[in-house]
Parts: C-alpha cells; structure tokens; sequence
C-alpha cells in the first residue's frame, strides 16, 4: 500500500492494487480498500489468489471470502461504483479448471458480479486470444479485455512460465536457437513482443497490459517498436470543470480512462492523485526540481492553494494573418496591484510568526520581510478589447504549517563520501563545486541536492522544440556557476504565447497559450550579494512598469535568517506561470452563443495560474535548502577538504531568488542573466 500511495501522491501515476483472498479475512480487505480510496486510488484487480504458502489446495482463510466473485461482490456493496475493478481470465483456461466452458462460466460470475475489466494470464497464441474473446462475447461479456504479455526475458524463465501453454513454434524455435546466449534471448523476445503487440493493435484491443516482473526495458523496448511510445505527444482536452491529470505509461488500460500513452501536463508540475488535491491549482515554484519534498512538507494540509479565475469572451475583429498573430499576444498582465484581489489561502505558520532579522547595517537598505499571514495573490487586466477581460474573486484556503525537515524526500539521498562523490563528483576546492553545478546546468548531471530532476530548459544541441531558442540559457548558466560565487539550482526563461502543446514549456488543455516570467534561483556568496543588490537597484532606477513597479523583484535569505528583499507587503506574492485557454465547459456556451450571435468571431476563454512566488514560502524552502548543505557536508571527516568547502557555502552564503516583472517581448533576450554580462565575458 505504501507503494501505491507514493506513486498515486507524488509522481502522479495512476496504480491498480491488487487485492486477493488468500489470507485475507474481510476486515483485512476492508481496511486495504480505505486506505486505498485515501490515497486516492480508484483501480482494484480482484483476485481469489494462489494456494497459501505450504498448501497444495486453495482453502479460504477463517472470514474470509472464497472466490474472485465474493471479492467483487464485496467491493461493490461496501463503495459502491467508487472502484474500477478488474479480474483476470485465462485464455486457455485456470490450471483448475476442468474445461473451458466452465471457466468461461465463471469469468462471466465475477463480471455479472460487477467487475468492469479483465486482465488475462500471459500467452503467446494471439489468433487462441482473439477466438477467446469471441467466445467471451458470445457468452454476454462485453467489458473491456486486455491482453496480457510477457517480454522473453530469459531462457529459464520462458520454460517455466509456458507450461502447458500453446506457443506458436516459430517463438519456441526461435528461443531454442539462442538459449545460451542472454542477451540473444532478451533480444528476441523483444521481436517477438512487438510482433504480437503489433497483431493485437490492429484488432483493436483497448490495451495491453505487460507482465514486466520489475524488468522495464524490454517492455519500454517493445513499446517504442510498435510505435506506442509516440502517442506521449499526443495532447488531450482537459475540462476547467474538473481537474484531470496524466496517466501512467501506458500499456494498461480500464473503464477508468488510462490510454495507450501519458496525458499532456495540465500544469507545469506533475499532477497528484490524491484526493484532497484535487482543487490544488497553484504552488510555489522554489520546489520545482524536488516536487516529493514539496508533496510531503504539505502532506497535513486540509486544504490547497487555488485561485479561481472567471470565464472571459473575448471578441475579436477580422484580422489579417499579420494582424491575428498581434492578436495572440497577452492584453493582461499579472503584475500585482493592491487595488485587485485575488486571494490563494492564509498561512498561519510557526516558521512566519517572527519578522526576520534585519541586515546588517553595512548592507543595502532594503525593506524587511512583511509579517502579514495571508497570501495575496491581486491580478490586473488592461482594457484592450481584443483580449480576455479578468476579474479575480478571493479564493479562501486554510493551509497547516509546512512539515519538517525529516518528512520524506526533504533529505539528503546519500550518507556517504563514496555516494556522493559517485554522483556529484570529488569537492576539494570551490572550483570543483562550481563544476558540479556547472554539469547540472547543461545537463550533464542529472541531479543535486536540492533538485531531484533536471531543470525545465530545452537541451543544448538540435531539438525539434519551438522553444528550442532558450536552450542558450543552459550554456550561460553554466558559464555563470564557472564564475565563482554563483551557484544556480532553478531558473526558467520569460515566455510570451507559447502553444500549450509545446514539448518543453507547454501544459493545460490543446488551443492554449502559456507564459511566463524570467526568473532565476542561486546560491550566492555575500560579496558577489552586495554587488549584484545595488546593480539591480541601479537597474530598477532608471526604468519602472507600467504600473509602478520595479521591473526586477529580489529576495535573498542566508541560513540565520537575514533577509534582503525589495517586495513590499502587498506584493509578497507574484505570478510566474500562467495559461490561457480555450473553455471546454457547458457553462461557457450560453454566454458565448449571445455574443455570437453579434459577432461570430468571439470565443471563450479562461486564465490558469500555476505557478507563483510566495515569500513566506521562500523561508520554509530556505530551511530544507541550507539543510541540505549541513548533510551534505556531513558526508565528509571533520577538518577535510571537502567538509570545508561545503560549510563556507552553506554557514555563509546566501539563497535568492530575482525575477523580471516584465514577461514575453517586454522582456530582453538575455533577461535576468544580463545583469552578469560584463563578469561572463
């Protein structure tokens, strides 16, 4: 269960528990069944299960149930439809069974039972599975069946898993020819399951469901030879009305909705099947790159953030080709104003009570950290008739302190000098430890502490992305980290009307628009602080936005808590992510036809916010930041190198983060990192 609820909360993907009956009296099931619902899982394929250990017969365990059927039954009068359930059936029949027309008969008691999928045992007989099925229908099974397959993995296990099984000759022949050769077998097998995927493919199968026993790459291998694997591109409608989320990667299918391939991102961090999430639209973007730490320093909250924007018509005048592209270019701006609210929750919090302590006196004066526990999010339009017109209502949610230090995902993964220099390389000097976070910048290594995943820029080199422009900032990020002082872990470039279906930045619903702010996250050195402080404030002096504001936004915090910021209160939280989207919803049409009917060129649309800059947020990621350099220069003897290198960053430097209030082509090229030209040349 633990295993389903990881995979269901924080990496999004979709699970199907399976639940038998062996040793399992119904107090038992039930009790797996809540806590499956409570992590938010909604597949279950009933088993009755093989045999105890030490048994030769199947006998039912003291209040227990006795068949696959009582099990469905059972799942059916306790939750009711809340469940998808699947069985499984045996093509050529259970080793039990004493013919097939009873074993058909019994596939047809756990489907009138109301089981909605079967599963079957692994074959390698498609045209017996195709008779099989005709045979299933004939009885009135019409609900989805997927076939299962098993990839050759080896010779042994081929042997074993096909007794008294048919195998067509040229796949037993073919496995004989190579036995003594492993990595033949493997090859093989991999023939011989594209060739059968493919077979059941074209007879319209609604999925396949593989027998992988931990072993993912032949299944991934036969995947991308049968062509399935293309279908990741594939974007899907997503409804505004109800929050839906990607599937798994492929292969199964059920009455549930999986497909042959993972739905599109609707926002751009992976979507969580928990339940209480369901109406989480926003989060910060500081846990971008370790997404589990976020999902478990959050895991107590009753409720998400969310900012719940109304539906827009807009109405557009006919447009030359040239004209219309002008026409896609965003009307609005998310800058905040105090005068427009839009609220995404209260954060009462042990970590916010007390205001930080101010800087020393030598330093830039800037203004202290606001002590105000609500987290305001105020939105602005420009009246410009050709764009959506937003107005934000507040949006209330109470939100729990974040969790500590110690929730999972928040730590360190290594505990050793041998792990981690395996994995980031030897620190012996500063220089070493700009290398390391130079390579992660061009996505040479994958990982850091403090991000579990590479960041979201388009690789260095050709790409067939849109966006492939922005994979220079790769190159300059690593050029940055190389200079000493600087140690970048998140960034992302400004975006101006990207497609939602773009490959690297695209997310939400098919028809839309993404953007984003120019923003950029680092370790920083209290020296190379001062000097970067005050020429952002040489910067933001000679020019303001349109509404007043500073056109870059900074705050910097270093382990004890001393704060550098130019946020005011009333700015504490930005807009850095943000859609634009067709509706899809029914409640869009009546309003809509109206304005039709006076312009046929008037469309609906709505704005997604989904990713934001929370200064109170900012502290508690602060914590898990220089947390992670006290453990990992733990890794390392006292008095060592190594240790010391880490512990001058973590005991000394600076976490900040700055961001460009200006966005697309308000934004330059270069963006924030023109602030370090001069030093890159």
């Amino acid at each position: 269960m633990e295993v389903v609820s990881h995979a269901q909360k924080v990496y999004g993907v979709e699970t199907c528990l399976h639940l038998i009956c062996t040793n399992n009296p119904t107090d038992k099931i039930d009790q797996a069944l809540k806590e499956a619902r409570a992590c938010g899982n909604q597949n279950i394929l009933a088993l009755r299960g093989d045999p105890a250990q030490g048994q030769k017969d199947w006998v039912p365990c003291a209040g227990g149930l006795c068949f696959a059927s009582d099990l469905v039954k059972h799942i059916r009068q306790t939750h009711g439809d809340y469940f998808g359930i699947g069985v499984a059936g045996y093509p050529e029949a259970h080793p039990e069974s004493t013919c097939s027309d009873q074993d058909l008969k019994f596939l047809k008691a756990k489907i009138d039972a109301g089981a909605d999928f079967i599963v079957t045992q692994l074959f390698f007989d498609v045209p017996l599975f195709l008779n099989w099925v005709q045979k299933c229908r004939a009885i009135g099974i019409d609900c989805p069946i997927l076939p299962g397959l098993m990839p050759i993995q080896s010779y042994g296990g081929f042997v074993k898993n096909t007794a008294g099984l048919s195998v067509p000759s040229w796949i037993r022949d073919g496995v004989e020819a190579v036995k003594h050769d492993d990595q033949a077998v493997r090859e093989f097998g991999v023939e011989v399951g594209i060739h059968m995927t493919k077979e059941l493919i074209a007879d319209g199968v609604p999925g396949i469901h593989f027998y992988t026993f931990n072993l993912e790459k032949s299944t991934r291998l036969i995947l991308e030879g049968a062509d399935l694997l293309s279908s990741t591109s594939t974007s899907f409608e997503l409804s505004h009305t109800q929050q839906e989320h990607p599937s798994s990667i492929a292969v199964s299918a059920g009455p549930k909705g999986s497909n042959l391939g993972p739905q599109k991102k609707c926002r751009p961090w992976r979507y969580s099947f928990d339940p209480r999430r369901r109406s989480e639209t926003v989060r910060p973007i500081f846990w971008n790159n370790k997404p589990k730490s976020y999902i478990s320093r959050t895991e107590s909250w009753a409720h998400f953030p969310s900012v719940a924007l109304p539906v827009s018509l807009s109405v557009t005048a006919q447009a030359t080709d040239k004209e219309e592209e002008e026409q896609r270019k965003p009307c609005w701006s998310p800058r905040p104003r105090s005068d427009s609210g839009s609220y995404i929750g209260q954060h009462a919090s042990p970590f916010f009570n007390s205001p930080p302590s101010l800087p020393p006196s030598s330093s830039p004066s800037l203004s202290p950290s606001p002590s105000s526990s609500t987290i305001s999010l105020p939105l602005s339009s420009t009246s410009v008739s050709t764009c959506p017109s937003i107005t934000a209502e507040p949006n209330f949610s109470s939100f729990l302190p974040y969790g500590g230090l110690d929730c999972y995902g928040t730590g360190l993964k290594y505990s050793t000098s041998q792990e981690a220099d395996a994995n980031w390389g030897v620190i012996k000097t500063p220089k070493d430890l700009q290398s390391v976070f130079a390579r992660y910048c061009r996505g040479e290594t994958l990982t850091l502490p403090w991000c579990d995943q590479g960041l979201s820029l388009p690789p260095l080199g050709p790409t067939d992305s849109p966006s492939a422009d922005n994979s220079y900032l790769r190159e300059r990020l690593s050029e940055l980290a190389s200079l000493g002082g600087y140690l970048p872990v998140n960034a992302q470039p400004a975006l101006e009307a990207v497609k939602s279906e773009d490959k690297v930045f695209g997310w939400g619903p098919k028809g839309g628009e993404v953007y984003q702010k120019d923003y950029l996250e680092l370790f920083i050195s209290p020296d190379r602080l001062d000097t970067l402080i005050r020429g952002i404030q040489c910067h933001n002096g000679s020019s303001r936005t349109e509404d007043g504001k500073d056109p870059i936004t900074f705050g910097a915090l270093n382990q004890a808590g001393e704060l550098y910021t130019n946020m005011s209160e009333e700015d504490s939280t930005n807009i850095l992510n943000w859609g634009i989207f067709p509706t899809l919803g029914p409640e869009s049409s009546a309003n809509i036809e109206s304005v039709k009917d006076r312009d046929p060129t008037a469309r609906s649309t709505r704005t997604d916010v989904a990713t934001v800059i929370d200064l109170q947020s900012f502290k508690a990621w602060k914590d898990e930041a220089f947390c992670l350099w006290d453990q990992w220069s733990k890794c390392y003897p006292d008095g060592s190198d190594s240790r010391q290198v880490l512990e001058e960053v973590g005991q000394h430097w600076y976490l900040m983060f700055f961001f460009r209030n200006a966005h697309g082509q308000d934004s330059e090229r270069g963006g924030l990192l023109d602030l370090f030209e001069e030093e890159c040349q």
